[in-house]
């Protein structure tokens, strides 16, 4: 505006510089904008002279850094489209010239950047001014201006980490299926996590997925900033949030509870750098339902007669279980309950389907009209057992012996001393309890329905009692036979007992005298024809 704001005069020699410190001649610090000095002289001979000089400028503010921002300082260029950059956010004051650079640890400059007004925001790539990927390893970043009045602003910040290293994880299960009910067999499952990179990870997290993809379990940095190398499943919820989907309904699974199905276990790492890792485990089990069995026999009454007709027992087995079993096995046990009579097993795969013919392991015939016990056993891979018992009801056997049909029925049963099926609800010292009275009707029915197949045929019923006296005698006598003589002393073979009123002793019985009997036939001598001549009869 040409207004002066500083003046200096004097009639001495003229100074050589003027220095002017941006004050008026009131003290007072002048506004910022362009300035002109001019000087004037008066010689003694009355001469004037008049001098100016160029513009210049007055500038008492400094440039500024309104914002110098890093979202991360660590980044890896490996092009997985996470942190591929250095993002470096910029808000300065409108300058002449704002200078960037980038240097090593070593303070050497890898990449330069300039400026003209304001700088503004920039990613880093990780290359150098050629183009060239830097080596892996720690920079800074510093800006600076210096206007024409020489005010200048400098900011920096260090440790920026450049790291292209690639990142591997793994997560394993131990067992292709685990049963968590402390029966001391393979009660938890054990994650093994491995990485090459331990070093900079933001966060991790290992979580147990159902076969829907819902976590049942999970564990992260939020429990232990350090990633494990081991983690042990128990199978049970340790989250809250956990359901499953029952008729349509989510049903929610309390923390502690046990789950079964399929699962795996999925692995996910997030590095400082911006690498994110995942990883999964192969397909596992959990279970504690041991393998589910069944039995059907057919026919229901079995009668291995050979009469054509239930001659045979077929047996259909099946087991299910949601892990491979080991091994099983089918036995029949004696009637007695002790002692096994006949046996079937395998490994891995069940036998569907047994024919039985009445035979023992060892050649022995079932007894007629009884039941056999039986027991269906099978183990899976987890130690799991499954145990299901029954009995195989033996029916009444009809067996030709020559021209004679016969039926042996060996599990009728008497009260004692008596005739009869009493009850113990009548006799509770002698009677005989309701499963024993059930299988005697049961058995004397059979034989009714047996019989009523041979109408014309005579039939002679045959029984024994215990022997009482122990005696051969006793064991052998037939109808008629007098097996024992109680109250008599001396009473000889031959004599009569009589009634003492009525005294008429039987003729006396002759007895044979001692004889020789011989018998010739076939030698059947294990030892015969083996040496000497005319060894036989014949």
């Amino acid at each position: 505006t040409g207004y002066v704001v500083k003046m200096w005069y004097d009639s001495k020699n003229l100074p050589s510089v003027f220095k002017w410190n941006g004050l008026s001649d009131e003290g007072e610090r002048c506004s910022d904008g362009n300035y002109t000095a001019t000087l004037q002289t008066i010689s003694k001979n009355g001469s004037e002279a008049f001098a100016t000089t160029q513009p210049f400028t007055l500038d008492t503010v400094y440039p500024k850094i309104d914002s110098l921002n890093l979202p991360y300082l660590a980044f890896s260029p490996n092009e997985d489209g996470k942190k591929d950059v250095l993002k470096v956010e910029l808000e300065t004051s409108n300058e002449d010239l704002w200078q960037g650079s980038i240097k090593s640890n070593k303070n050497e400059v890898v990449q330069n950047l300039a400026w003209q007004g304001k700088a503004t925001s920039f990613d880093w790539n990780g290359t150098d001014e050629e183009g060239n990927l830097v080596k892996d390893g720690t920079y800074q970043f510093e800006i600076s201006c210096t206007d024409k009045a020489g005010n200048k602003v400098a900011k920096k910040i260090d440790n920026i980490q450049m790291d292209t290293r690639s990142v591997k994880a793994y997560i394993t299960s131990e067992l292709d299926a685990f049963s968590p009910n402390a029966d001391g067999t393979k009660d938890a499952q054990k994650l093994s996590i491995r990485t090459n990179l331990t070093e900079g990870i933001e966060s991790w997290k290992v979580s147990v997925l159902d076969s829907t993809g819902k976590s049942v379990a999970s564990w992260s940095n939020e429990d232990t900033k350090d990633l494990p190398s081991v983690i042990n499943w128990d199978g049970t919820v340790n989250k809250e949030g956990y359901s499953i989907n029952i008729s349509n309904v989510n049903v929610p699974v309390p923390v502690g509870s046990v789950v079964e199905g399929n699962f795996i276990a999925q692995l996910n790492l997030k590095y400082v750098k911006g690498d994110e890792i995942s990883a999964t485990t192969s397909s596992f089990i959990c279970s504690i339902t041991p393998p589910s069995l069944t039995v059907q026999t057919a026919p229901k009454y079995f009668s291995p007669d050979n009469d054509g007709l239930d001659d045979d027992l077929y047996i259909r087995l099946k087991g299910e279980s949601s892990v491979p079993l080991t091994s099983w096995s089918f036995e029949i046990k004696n009637p007695q309950g002790s002692g096994t009579f006949w046996k079937r097993s395998g490994t891995s795969t069940i036998t569907e389907r047994l024919i039985w013919d009445g035979y023992s392991d060892s050649a022995e015939l079932v007894q007629s009209a009884t039941d056999y016990p039986y027991v269906f056993t099978a183990t899976d891979s987890l130690g799991m057992t499954s145990k299901v018992e029954g009995f195989i009801a033996v029916d009444v056997l009809v067996i030709r012996v020559g021209d004679v049909l016969k039926m042996q029925i060996p599990s009728i049963i008497f009260r004692a001393d008596k005739a009869d099926f009493v009850g113990k609800d009548k006799d509770a010292v002698h009677g005989l309890s309701a499963d024993v009275i059930t299988n005697n009707e049961r058995v004397l029915q059979r034989v009714a329905d047996i019989l009523n197949k041979f109408k014309e045929y005579n039939v002679v019923i045959e029984g024994h009692a215990n022997n009482l006296s122990n005696t051969e005698e006793e064991e052998t006598a037939t109808v008629g036979d007098i097996i024992q003589v109680a109250g008599i002393s001396e009473l000889e073979i031959g004599e009569s007992a009589c009634d003492t009123e009525h005294i008429e002793p039987l003729p006396f019985v002759k007895i044979d005298e001692p004889t020789l009997a011989m018998n010739f036939m076939v030698n059947n001598s294990p030892f015969a024809g083996k040496d000497g001549k005319y060894v036989t009869s014949r």
